[in-house]
C-alpha cells in the first residue's frame, strides 16, 4: 500500500483577500533578485508573514506570466515529515505538481516498504532534473520543522549538486543546520530575514488605515508600529481588535512588551469577541494540524461541555463546520486556505497555539481525549492510518493506538507497509506487546522481516503466545513466523512449522495460507528436494496471483529462477524470468517492487552470457526496485552481479563503490547480521583478485570462516582457491597445491550433495587451471572437459572469462591438444565450446594470430589492459615497468620514485610473477605485447 500523500501540503496558500494585504514590493524586489541564485532562505520568527508574502509573490508573477517561465512548486512541511521517506515522497510529488512524470520511479521505490540510501535516489533525481528545460522554484515551507539529520545531510547532498533548473526556498522560523556558512561564502544563497520582513511605518499606515479602514491618526500608527516593532502578525491581531472599538486611541497605548506578550494579549482580546458558537469551533477543531468540513463535523459531533468546565456559556449551533470555516476565512481569522476549491485548511501557528493552550485550561482532559478519537476514528475510516494513528497516541491510554496496530497489522505487512508497522510497534509500550497475543505477532513479524532473528524468536516466546488457549487464527500465524524464521536460518525444521501454520490457518485467511504455501516451497528448495520444490512454488504463484498477493506471487518466481540457475538451466531461468514478467504486465498500477528480484535474476543470466549492456540495464532496473524491499539477498546478488560487470568493463574502482553501495543501504536499514552481508564480503574479495590486491584478500580470509549455508560455502571456498592460486602462481608452494585441493574438495562434496551444479562446474574450472599452472597437461585437460560439459548447456561463458589470460591460454592449449587427436563426437562438441570462449576473449582481448598474444586495441589503455591478467599491475607496479623499459638500473628507480633498492626490487619481482616471465627483457616484451607499454 504506498504511503498516502495528503494533496492539500502541495498546494501553494491561496493569496489573502486583498483587503488584508500589505502592498510591499521592496520585498518583491528581493525575492526576484534572492531566486537569481538556487537557494533562497527565508528566515523569520512566526508571524512575520514569510509565507503569506510568498504566496502573493507568486500569484502576482502567475498573473502576469514573467518572462523566466519560471514553474512554481510547494510543500508545506509538518513534524510528521521527519521520516526520510515521507520528506523524499512529498518532495517528489511536490516537484510532480508541475513536472508529473519527474521521479516517478522514485516515489514509487519510496513508498515501498524500505527506503533505499538517499544519496543513490538523489543521484537519480538530479539527472532527471538536468533533462528539464524550465526553471522550477520549489517552496519548502516550515522547514524549521526538520529535526532529522538524515534529511538534513540528503537535503546538503542535493544543494551541492543542485541543478541549475532548481531553485530552492527554505522559509523557516529559525537557521537549518545546514552549511549556510560555506554557501554563503562561495556566492550560492540569498537569504531575507527579519529585519526585512517587519513593516515599515509607510507600510504600518497603509495596512491599518487603507487596507483594515481603522483611520487612526499618525503618531497611534507610530506607536504601534513601534511596540509591535513592524511584526505583520502585531499589527493584524491589533487591527481586528481595534474594528468597532470607541476607544482605540487608548488601546493603542494599553499594551506593550515581548511579541509574546503582545500576541497573548492581542489574541485573548480576539478571542473574547468571538462568539461563544464560533470560540467553541475554534477550541474543538485546534488539535487539527489541518481541517476540513467533514473530519471538523466529526471531531465536534456530539461534544458536550460542561459550562464550569469549558467555560463555554452555549453548545454549537446547527451550522455545518464547512460554513464556520468559510465564515473564519471570511473574517480574517488566522485561518489559512490549503487548496484552490476551499475543501482544506488550517489555523496560523500562533493563533493553534494559543488556542490549544486554552483548550487545555478550560476544557476536561477527558473531553480532550474524546475529541483526539474521533479524530483518530474519522481518519481511519478515511485510510489516513498514519494520521489516525497520531491522534490515537495522543491519548492518555494506549488502548485505541494497540486497537489499530491489531486491526491493520497483518493488512499492512500483506501490503508491505512494513516500515508503517515498524513506526508503529516502536510507539508500544512493551508490556502491552508481551501481554497481547496480536502484538506480539506484529512485533515478531517486524523483526523477523528487518533480519533480527534472534529478537523476533524472543517476540514469540512472550507469556502472550504461549496460552494454550490461542484462536487457531493466531496459532496458525505463529506457526508461519517460526516457519519464516527458520528457513532464514536454513533449518530443516522449517518443514514442520509451515506444514503445521497450513493445517491451522482457516480457510478465510487465504492471504496467510498462500505465505505458509511459499514457505513449504522454500523449504523443500533448500533441503534439496527440488522436484516438489517447483511444483509447490508453481502453484504458489499461481494461486498468489489468483488472490492478487503479488510479493508471494513474486517471490515464488524468484524462488524458481533461483532453483534453475543452480541447475546450471540458463536458458529455463529465462523463460521463467519472461513468464513472471508477463504476469506483471497484466497488473494495473506501477511495478511492485519485488518486481526486483525478476530483474535480477534476468541480469545474472545476461551477464553470465556476456550481454553486458543487457545485464546491466536488467540489473540496474531491479536494484531501483529492491531498495524499496525487505529483500536483502536478491539486492546483494544485484550489486555483486553488477560489480562484476563493471570490473569486465575495465571499472574496478565502479566496481568496488557498487559493493560499498550496497553496504551503505543495510547500514541505513540498521540491518547488521544478514548472510547477504557475507555475500557482499565474499565477492569484494573475488574483485580484489582480480585486481591483483593479494594483500586485501588475505585480510579477508584471514577474517573470515566457512559459512554453514551450502550456496554461502560454496563461494567462500571458490574465492579462497582462487586467492591460494594467485599465490602459487607468484611463488610456487606445494603447500598451497594441498590447500587448493582440501579447498575444492569441500566444494565438490558440498555442491553435490546439495544438488549446485553450477559450484560443481566452477570447482572443476579452478582446478583446470591449478593443473595448467603447474604444467600438468592431462590432468588440466580432463578437468577442463568437465567443466566445459556442465557449462556447455547453458551457455556459460562471463565464468570462464573473468579467469583472464591463464583461462585464455588453457582454452588455447585444450584446442591444440584435441586437434592433434581424433576428437570423438564429445570431445569434437567441447572443442567447439571452447571456440566460442576463445572468440567472446577476441572480442574483449585483441589477440595476434600468430603468437596468441593480446594486443592493445585502439580503444584500450594500459590500465584496462591490465586487467585481463590474472593479478593487474598495481598503478606504482605499471610505473615501475615503465622505467624498467626506459634502461633505468634498480638504484635509479629507487632515487626517481624516492624510495629504497630493496622496495624496487620488489616491485620487480611482483612484475616478473604477475607476467610470468624471469627477466627484465621478457617483461618489457610481456609488457608491450600486453599494451601496457609504447612500442
Amino acid at each position: 500500500m504506498p504511503l498516502p500523500l495528503l494533496q492539500t501540503k502541495l498546494y501553494i496558500p491561496r493569496q489573502q483577500p486583498a483587503a488584508a494585504l500589505v502592498p510591499r514590493p521592496r520585498l518583491f524586489e528581493q525575492l526576484v533578485a534572492g531566486l537569481a541564485e538556487q537557494l533562497l532562505l527565508i528566515s523569520a520568527p512566526t508571524g512575520f508573514g514569510k509565507s503569506t508574502l510568498l504566496s502573493a509573490w507568486v500569484s502576482q508573477r502567475e498573473a502576469h506570466a514573467p518572462p523566466d517561465g519560471a514553474k512554481f512548486a510547494w510543500l508545506s512541511l509538518d513534524d510528521a515529515d521527519n521520516d526520510p521517506r515521507r520528506f523524499w515522497s512529498y518532495f517528489i510529488a511536490a516537484l510532480q505538481t508541475v513536472c508529473p512524470a519527474l521521479g516517478a520511479g522514485i516515489l514509487a521505490l519510496l513508498q515501498a516498504p524500505q527506503a533505499p540510501p538517499l544519496e543513490s535516489i538523489l543521484v537519480v533525481l538530479i539527472n532527471e532534473l538536468m533533462a528539464f528545460g524550465d526553471k522550477l522554484i520549489l517552496v519548502l515551507d516550515d522547514y524549521h520543522l526538520i529535526q532529522n539529520n538524515t534529511i538534513q545531510s540528503a537535503l546538503t547532498f542535493l544543494i551541492d549538486h543542485q541543478p541549475p533548473c532548481l531553485h530552492l526556498v527554505l522559509v523557516t522560523r529559525s537557521d537549518p543546520p545546514l552549511p549556510l556558512a560555506r554557501w554563503r561564502a562561495h556566492g550560492r544563497m540569498a537569504e531575507i530575514r527579519a529585519a526585512d520582513l517587519r513593516c515599515t511605518l509607510a507600510e504600518t499606515a497603509a495596512f491599518l488605515n487603507e487596507r483594515m479602514a481603522l483611520a487612526l491618526p499618525p503618531d497611534a500608527v507610530a506607536t504601534l508600529e513601534q511596540r509591535t516593532e513592524g511584526w505583520i502578525a502585531g499589527l493584524q491581531l491589533a487591527a481586528l481588535s481595534l474594528q468597532g472599538r470607541p476607544d482605540r486611541i487608548e488601546f493603542v497605548h494599553a499594551f506593550s512588551g515581548s511579541h509574546r506578550h503582545v500576541l497573548s494579549f492581542l489574541v485573548e482580546e480576539v478571542l473574547n469577541r468571538c462568539s461563544q458558537e464560533v470560540l467553541r469551533f475554534l477550541l474543538q477543531t485546534s488539535i487539527l494540524d489541518q481541517m476540513c468540513g467533514p473530519l471538523c463535523d466529526a471531531v465536534i459531533s456530539d461534544q458536550q461541555m460542561d459550562r464550569s468546565e469549558s467555560g463555554l456559556q452555549a453548545p454549537v449551533s446547527d451550522l455545518q463546520s464547512q460554513t464556520i470555516l468559510e465564515q473564519l476565512l471570511q473574517a480574517n481569522l488566522f485561518i489559512i486556505p490549503l487548496d484552490d476549491t476551499g475543501t482544506w485548511y488550517r489555523y496560523h501557528h500562533l493563533f493553534a497555539q494559543v488556542l490549544r493552550a486554552r483548550l487545555q485550561q478550560q476544557v476536561r482532559p477527558d473531553l480532550v481525549s474524546a475529541l483526539h478519537s474521533r479524530a483518530s476514528g474519522w481518519y481511519e475510516q478515511n485510510g489516513l492510518l498514519d494520521d489516525a494513528m497520531r491522534h490515537a497516541l495522543a491519548l492518555p491510554d494506549f488502548a485505541l493506538a494497540v486497537s489499530l496496530i491489531e486491526r491493520y497489522a497483518t493488512k499492512l505487512l500483506m501490503q508491505s507497509e512494513l516500515m508503517l508497522l515498524r513506526k508503529w510497534m516502536a510507539q508500544a509500550p512493551g508490556d502491552l506487546i508481551r501481554t497481547r497475543p496480536r502484538l506480539a505477532l506484529a512485533q515478531a513479524w517486524v523483526l523477523d522481516m528487518v533480519g533480527q532473528l534472534d529478537a523476533a524468536d524472543e517476540a514469540l516466546n512472550t507469556p502472550a503466545l504461549q496460552s494454550p488457549d490461542l484462536p487457531a487464527d493466531l496459532a496458525g500465524e505463529l506457526a508461519l513466523v517460526h516457519a519464516d524464521i527458520t528457513n532464514l536460518r536454513h533449518e530443516p525444521v522449517a518443514l514442520t512449522w509451515a506444514k503445521q501454520a497450513l493445517d491451522l490457518l482457516p480457510p478465510n485467511r487465504e492471504d496467510l495460507r498462500v505465505i505458509a504455501k511459499i514457505e513449504i516451497g522454500l523449504s523443500y528448495m533448500r533441503r534439496g528436494d527440488l522436484a516438489d520444490a517447483n511444483r509447490t512454488l508453481y502453484e504458489v504463484a499461481a494461486l498468489a496471483e489468483t488472490v492478487d498477493n503479488r510479493f508471494v506471487a513474486l517471490d515464488a518466481f524468484a524462488a524458481l529462477c533461483s532453483i534453475q540457475a543452480r541447475q546450471g538451466q540458463l536458458f529455463q531461468t529465462v523463460q521463467t524470468c519472461e513468464q513472471a514478467l508477463r504476469m506483471v504486465a497484466r497488473w494495473a498500477g506501477p511495478l511492485p517492487p519485488a518486481t526486483g528480484m525478476i530483474y535480477v535474476s534476468l541480469g545474472e543470466i545476461l551477464g553470465e552470457w556476456d550481454d553486458l549492456d543487457g545485464a546491466t540495464q536488467a540489473l540496474t532496473q531491479g536494484l531501483r526496485l529492491l531498495q524499496g524491499t525487505i529483500e536483502k539477498m536478491p539486492l546483494a546478488r544485484g550489486y555483486v552481479a553488477l560489480a562484476r560487470i563493471q570490473q569486465a568493463q575495465g571499472d574496478p574502482a565502479g566496481a568496488l563503490a557498487s559493493l560499498a553501495q550496497a553496504e551503505a543501504w543495510f547500514a541505513q536499514m540498521q540491518i547488521a547480521a544478514t548472510p547477504a552481508l557475507t555475500w557482499l564480503a565474499v565477492h569484494r574479495a573475488r574483485l580484489w583478485l582480480w585486481q591483483g590486491d593479494l594483500y586485501a584478500a588475505r585480510r579477508w580470509a584471514g577474517a573470515s570462516s566457512p559459512p554453514a549455508e551450502t550456496e554461502l560455502a560454496c563461494n567462500y571456498w571458490l574465492t579462497l582457491a582462487r586467492l591460494h592460486l594467485a599465490h602459487y602462481r607468484r611463488a610456487p608452494d606445494s603447500a598451497l597445491l594441498s590447500q587448493i585441493a582440501t579447498t575444492l574438495a569441500a566444494v565438490h562434496i558440498r555442491a553435490e550433495a546439495d544438488s549446485w551444479p553450477v559450484y560443481l562446474l566452477e570447482g572443476r574450472l579452478l582446478q583446470a587451471l591449478t593443473s595448467h599452472a603447474q604444467n600438468k597437461l592431462p590432468d588440466a585437460f580432463a578437468a577442463l572437459s568437465a567443466a566445459l560439459a556442465l557449462a556447455e548447456p547453458g551457455g556459460y561463458l562471463r565464468l570462464f572469462l573473468d579467469e583472464g589470460e591463464p583461462m585464455r591460454s588453457l582454452l588455447l592449449d585444450f584446442r591444440s591438444w584435441v586437434a592433434k587427436r581424433l576428437p570423438d563426437e564429445n570431445q569434437f562438441r567441447l572443442s567447439a565450446y571452447a571456440d566460442k570462449l576463445l572468440s567472446a576473449f577476441a572480442d574483449r582481448i585483441p589477440v595476434d594470430e600468430q603468437t596468441g598474444i593480446a594486443l592493445q586495441s585502439s580503444s584500450q589503455n594500459s590500465k584496462s589492459n591490465s586487467q585481463h591478467l590474472v593479478e593487474p599491475l598495481s598503478g606504482r607496479e605499471l610505473e615501475v615497468l615503465q622505467l624498467v623499459a626506459a634502461g633505468l638500473s634498480n638504484q635509479e628507480i629507487a632515487t626517481r620514485l624516492v624510495v629504497t633498492v630493496g622496495t624496487v626490487k620488489s616491485h620487480v619481482n611482483h612484475l616478473f610473477g604477475k607476467l610470468a616471465v624471469t627477466s627484465r627483457t621478457q617483461a618489457v616484451a610481456r609488457g608491450r605485447a600486453l599494451g601496457l607499454l609504447a612500442d
